[in-house]
């Protein structure tokens, strides 16, 4: 194993950047051995058009790459897989992501999260982030998607998990003009909304007496409104079930573990995407190619929200009582007279501009190429939070099942008690926030290239990286609880109406609707809202104890040889090492924080050419990420219209929510070894299987502390609605994050790819094509009070199966992604006062369908169905201490029903 040691496998594949060298020096740019009939002779450029061209050109970037990595290449101009970035990042291997929206919202390679991701090798953000949303970029914008699972001494660093490129078009990967697009409507099954989404393409090149020039011009507009619907229980449950007077055999359900709090949640958001990138690029001889870039991304939201919360602790009586099988919990009943019941209603817009400039070129003669890139990053964010908050006028009784059909879960009923009746609700308290977030960068980097023209050490590389960061964060939030003043819903002056309901096409929820104001009301009269619980006119001030800003500047140095000998059979590879020398300013109002440090990152690569198709990779590098600048933020913030709860454990009173940063958090790196086979056959074919491992030192995760908070009081009169528990507390449990000990991930991939265009079998059977790939993970989070080990949100088994048709016309593909359970949280004894436990995601699937077909040469029309025969999203909860008694421990406390989406529309291209 001293190979560990020595070698590794960087990635920079050929044609990833045979169009664009120059934009990524830093991302080693080379010529594509294999170029798009639609390209000019001279441009090296992929332009792909159907899927077998889409598989050859992901096939050829991983074979002809120096690093281990994977790639969706677009079908056509403009036309991923899916309809956002990140679903089509679900199709590689090694690749799970997190479904939230309608759509993949967090990516995680290997099992770790915060990726880095660039566009055109080039570092971007949004707002105070390190990272920006891979949904983010538009999908008609983007020609490929290329997953760098290890790295090279040339690339940008920042994430343990490789480097995720966003490729763009430049106007020479085009023989000429080119003006392409594509119209399509959506519909979403929950929201019951239609939303159109489009692209526009304009591109050419001319020949002139100057040189040659180029300009290119793509913009994208993309909106969906989705309603994501949720049964739940809450995190909590109760060690001991109340006797009120009355409760037949009281003393026999003595013990017996129920969900204290039940509820409805509905995620609904309307959002809206435009973005548009540009590219001007000037050729003026053979030696010499300039070029000025430009990228826009925008975001818009608005949050309608809702929630319904369904108290079960504080009743008369609990009756008509069922436990399990096991006798640990309460599978059904009913409570008379509990805690009123409460919710909210959301009335919350954000928007996000993020823009990069950037300019730069290359030039090579002889033996030498060089080339430099300077560009600037800036990015804000801003979000406005209305929350109107209501309650019940009295407490009807409930009738409760914790686990109801086959998907399992919870469901309730009031008896004799009209939900939408707005005489049966009050308004109960305002929530009025604002944020704002902002981020800038100058980037510049220079890159040169020797070839040496000798046999064993063909190529040395070198190259310098500057980087000067700026972040801020400012908040500002305040809430009154009015409940006591009684006011009615109709007295608020608001545009009161039955809730939209949920759920479409499920049996349960029995209750789906309630009586509540419309987001849009809310927003309309917000000052009026603040007047009526005592706030001034306008949003609140920002509060000073929450800023922060933060300066980083880095300069880093890298150097790259290639070697080459002959070891019976052909072998060459690279080595390499990044110095990265890093000095960082955090200042807050409580503190500032001056440090600096430095990282050496080396990397190397082996290849061993078995034959002209058949090759293996032995890879080993060190990445590095660094916290993000929120989580270095030393102040705190807890939830406006946080509880009291009770510590059993330590016999105190506490409120439970908020978090705060760690301004001593530190880097964490990432040892990484990996081996690959591969093996190409056909005009489409690859057969790869990997084995790797990653030790990550120092990864950040989240703990509770206990804080004092003096804006609270201890006030220990019992509080009537929250089952007698203290009025107040100045007693504080939020969450931050620390540096863990060592992690450690090991796992194994396989993938399949081909078109059966095989000599022996009959002409309909190449008309059919397979994608088939595997993951299996396991990782190790020490932790001194974690009841599971396995690190939050990595899958043992993740995979995807594709079938694929094209003939003439048509065109079509079936698509089926799957993973297996996973952790999301472990809470600790000091957490929850003795009733620790685990909350899981069980293993989900989904089936998504799309298809085409030709009317001509220039027009096409295309649908997209996603996430046909959908499933519900199910989270359940383990709690250890009814496992040490002998019950199963287990409540299914989340039934999620996600959107199904579907896409009609038309493609042109001139």
């Amino acid at each position: 194993m001293k190979l560990k040691a020595f070698i590794l496998a960087t990635a920079s594949t050929v044609s990833i950047m045979a169009w664009g060298a120059c934009a990524n020096a830093q991302t080693t740019p080379e010529a594509a051995p294999e170029t798009s009939a639609d390209a000019p002779a001279d441009s090296g450029a992929i332009v792909v058009t159907g899927l077998r061209r889409s598989l050859a050109s992901s096939r050829a970037l991983k074979k002809n790459s120096e690093q281990i990595v994977d790639a969706v290449v677009a079908a056509e101009i403009g036309k991923l897989p899916d309809t956002a970035v990140s679903d089509s990042l679900a199709r590689v291997t090694g690749v799970t992501v997190g479904r939230n929206g309608g759509e993949a919202d967090s990516v995680l390679v290997r099992g770790l999260p915060n990726i880095a991701t660039s566009y055109n090798g080039r570092d971007i953000f949004t707002a105070e982030g390190r990272f920006v949303a891979s949904q983010d970029f538009a999908a008609g914008n983007v020609a490929a998607l290329e997953v760098f699972k290890s790295t090279t001494a040339d690339q940008v660093e920042g994430g343990i998990a490789g480097l995720i490129n966003v490729r763009g078009r430049r106007p020479f990967d085009f023989k000429g003009r080119e003006i392409s697009g594509m119209a399509n409507y959506l519909y979403a099954n929950q929201s019951k909304d239609y939303a159109p989404n489009g692209n526009l393409l304009l591109s050419n090149r001319w020949s002139t007496g100057a040189g040659e020039f180029g300009a290119l011009l793509n913009v994208s507009y993309n909106r969906f409104h989705f309603l994501d619907s949720k049964r739940f229980i809450g995190s909590f449950v109760s060690a001991t079930l109340p006797g009120g007077a009355g409760t037949p055999d009281a003393s026999k359900y003595a013990g017996k573990r129920f969900g204290d709090l039940i509820g409805i949640n509905y995620a609904e958001h309307d959002r809206e995407r435009p973005s548009a990138n540009a590219a001007l690029q000037w050729r003026p001889n053979e030696e010499l190619e300039l070029y000025a870039d430009f990228l826009y991304q925008g975001y818009r939201a608005k949050v309608y929200d809702r929630n319904m919360e369904v108290p079960l602790w504080g009743g008369s009586q609990y009756h008509d009582i069922e436990l399990s099988l096991d006798n640990s919990r309460v599978e059904s009943m009913t409570v008379d007279n509990p805690v009123r019941v409460q919710g909210w209603q959301a009335a919350t817009t954000g928007r996000t501009d993020t823009y990069q400039i950037a300019t730069g070129g290359k030039w090579k003669s002889g033996p030498w190429t060089v080339s430099a890139d300077l560009a600037s990053t800036q990015s804000k964010f801003f979000l406005s939070v209305y929350s109107w908050d209501y309650a019940f006028t009295s407490s009807p009784s409930v009738h409760v099942d914790y686990d109801v059909g086959s998907d399992g879960g919870v469901n309730f009923t009031f008896e004799n008690f009209d939900s939408t009746d707005p005489a049966n609700g009050k308004f109960r308290g305002f929530f009025d926030r604002q944020l704002s977030a902002r981020g800038r960068d100058w980037q510049f980097r220079t890159d040169a290239e020797y070839r040496t023209n000798l046999s064993y050490l063909p190529r040395v590389r070198f190259g310098v990286r500057s980087v000067n960061r700026k972040a801020a964060f400012d908040n500002g939030e305040r809430y009154n609880n009015v409940e006591g003043r009684n006011i009615l819903l109709s007295a608020t002056g608001l545009d009161i109406r039955t809730t939209q309901p949920g759920f479409v096409g499920e049996t349960y929820p029995s209750v789906r609707s309630w009586a509540g104001p419309t987001s849009a009301s809310v927003r309309a009269n917000a000052n009026s809202l603040r007047a009526l619980v005592g706030f001034p006119d306008g949003p609140p001030p920002y509060n000073p104890n929450q800023h922060f800003r933060a300066n980083e500047k880095s300069t880093a140095l890298y150097g790259q040889i290639d070697y080459e000998f002959d070891w019976g059979i052909p072998v060459d590879g690279i080595v390499g090492v990044r110095v990265v020398d890093t000095d960082e300013s955090v200042t807050s109002s409580q503190r500032t924080l001056n440090s600096g440090y430095t990282d050496t990152l080396p990397t190397a690569s082996m290849r061993l050419h078995l034959t002209n198709d058949t090759q293996v990779r032995i890879a080993a590098n060190k990445t590095r990420t660094r916290p993000n600048f929120g989580d270095l933020n030393p102040n705190y913030v807890v939830n406006s219209g946080t509880r009291v709860e009770y510590d059993s454990a330590t016999n105190e009173y506490f409120r439970w929510g908020g978090g705060s940063g760690n301004i001593d958090l530190k880097p964490y790196t990432s040892d990484n070894f990996d081996v690959t086979y591969e093996h190409y056959f056909g005009a489409t074919g690859l057969f790869a299987a990997n084995i790797f491992h990653r030790k990550v030192d120092g990864f950040i995760n989240y703990h509770v502390i206990k804080i004092t908070d003096d804006k609270f009081t201890n006030d220990p009169t019992p509080d009537p609605n929250n089952n007698g528990y203290a009025t107040d507390t100045q007693n504080v449990r939020i969450s931050a994050p620390y540096n863990a000990n060592t992690v450690n991930f090991k796992g194994a991939e396989a993938q399949f790819t081909t078109f059966f265009d095989f000599d022996f079998l009959p002409t309909w059977a190449t008309r059919f094509g397979i994608q088939a790939n595997v993951t299996y993970m396991e990782s190790n989070s020490p932790s001194s009070y974690k009841q599971d080990k396995n690190q939050p949100g990595v899958s043992r088994l993740t995979g995807n199966l594709t079938g694929m048709y094209e003939n003439g016309p048509w065109s079509a593909r079936l698509a089926y992604n799957a993973r297996s359970k996973w952790l999301n949280v472990c809470d600790a004894v000091q957490d929850w006062g003795g009733n620790p436990g685990c909350e899981y995601t069980k293993g989900t699937a989904r089936l998504d369908f799309s298809a085409s077909y030709r009317i001509s040469d220039n027009i096409s029309i295309a649908t997209d169905l996603n996430n046909l025969f959908p499933k519900p999203l199910r989270t359940y909860r383990v709690y250890m201490n009814d496992i040490a008694g002998g019950g199963n421990g287990i409540y299914n406390t989340q039934i999620r029903n996600e959107e199904t989406v579907y896409s009609v529309g038309i493609r042109f291209r001139y």
